[in-house]
């Protein structure tokens, strides 16, 4: 019983597979939650013929009886992690509403970057574009194909334009912008290393500083992404030109 009132327990659900540390993230959009599956205990073992990662889809229209009514599954040794959001968009090139997932590795197998599903319909989950991402460090000299794993991502729409920004796990140059404007066909248009500002703090022993989550919102007609540094406090960067971000100020 606080500033918001009481807030009351009133239902919860286990999801057919349960295990204890299963749940990474939860959004809510409209009638339906969906959860981030984090792999489970044996996600790097041998292949069970169950999921690794994916995400629960979930029926709150009614509170007090959520009830699962489907998975997206991702690929084998492929994890889903922090940042998932759905986002409505209006575009040229499409509209509708979009769930956004992170991709990480438990595994040899895995594909990692970042996938984007049309959940116009949640019970008919459609694939709009999956582990896309920066190839420029792949995971190994054997798998360059293979996108750069992302701890994060978040999705916003500007105008008639849309673009996401994803934390890329693997390079110096962790802030990954993309055009997704036709979300079928992302497009990279900038990579930035903020250490380049400065905002490491070698007084307290910290030379580096590492992305682990951003937001973006207009905030006084101007585009606003807040990054959010291991090592580094927060740092606000102006996105009205997402290929070519001003740095405002950050935290000590």
């Amino acid at each position: 019983d606080g500033d918001w009132g009481k807030i009351e327990f009133i239902s919860k659900l286990a999801v057919a597979d349960a295990e204890p540390e299963l749940i990474a993230d939860v959004t809510a959009f409209g009638n339906y939650a969906y959860l981030a599956r984090w792999g489970g205990a044996d996600c790097a073992g041998p292949e069970g013929g169950g999921p690794d990662g994916g995400v629960y889809i979930i029926d709150i229209s009614d509170p007090e009886n959520p009830e699962e009514v489907g998975f997206i599954r991702a690929h084998q040794d492929t994890l889903i992690g922090e940042g998932m959001h759905v986002v409505h968009l209006e575009t040229a090139e499409f509209t509708g509403d979009v769930l956004v997932v992170n991709h990480e590795g438990c595994g040899k197998n895995y594909k990692a970057g970042v996938s984007l599903w049309d959940v116009t319909d949640p019970l008919k989950p459609k694939k709009l574009s999956e582990n896309f991402g920066d190839f420029t460090a792949g995971d190994s000299t054997n798998r360059p194909h293979v996108a750069n794993q992302t701890h994060s991502a978040f999705l916003w729409q500007a105008g008639d334009r849309a673009f996401l920004v994803a934390t890329d796990d693997e390079e110096a140059a962790d802030v990954d912008i993309f055009d997704v404007t036709n979300p079928k066909k992302p497009v990279l248009i900038g990579e930035f290393d903020l250490n380049e500002f400065d905002v490491a703090q070698p007084e307290l022993g910290l030379d580096q500083s590492f992305l682990h989550d951003m937001v973006v919102k207009q905030i006084d007609g101007e585009w606003i992404m807040l990054l959010s540094y291991w090592d580094g406090g927060y740092i606000l960067l102006n996105v009205d030109d997402p290929a070519n971000p001003d740095f405002l100020s950050d935290t000590e």
